[in-house]
């Protein structure tokens, strides 16, 4: 009995934790679109590539898939982070937001995939 309830609180808690980063990780993309939005307007290539995922990200949402809303998001911000770490290494919140989905990957969504990832859609 305990096993069940541990592995049930468990499997809140990551599914707490993918809903928590996958609307830290869109806001965090739109914010990024907005505040550079100057930038966006002179790289639309790049506009429409920022959107692709914003909009999988949110359509995964909408499906109750917050996992897979917070890959779409989070996978664009650290290719961008990569590429183009003006984007936003000079925005303050932005960083701290990519730090809290990271911090989550880390102690809470890393640690538990693995033995839940069978009762979550892909």
């Amino acid at each position: 009995m305990f096993d069940s309830f541990s592995n049930k609180r468990e499997h809140s808690a990551l599914t707490a934790a993918f809903q928590e980063a996958a609307a830290i990780s869109t806001s965090t993309l739109i914010s990024m679109l907005e505040v550079n939005e100057q930038f966006f307007q002179h790289h639309p290539e790049e506009c429409e590539k920022a959107n692709v995922y914003l909009q999988g990200s949110l359509s995964a949402a909408e499906q109750g898939n917050h996992r897979w809303a917070n890959n779409h998001c989070t996978a664009y911000l650290r290719k961008t982070l990569q590429e183009r770490p003006e984007l936003t290494s000079v925005h303050t919140s932005l960083v701290e937001a990519l730090a809290r989905v990271q911090k989550l990957a880390e102690e809470v969504i890393d640690p538990l995939w693995e033995k839940h990832q069978d009762s979550f859609s892909s």
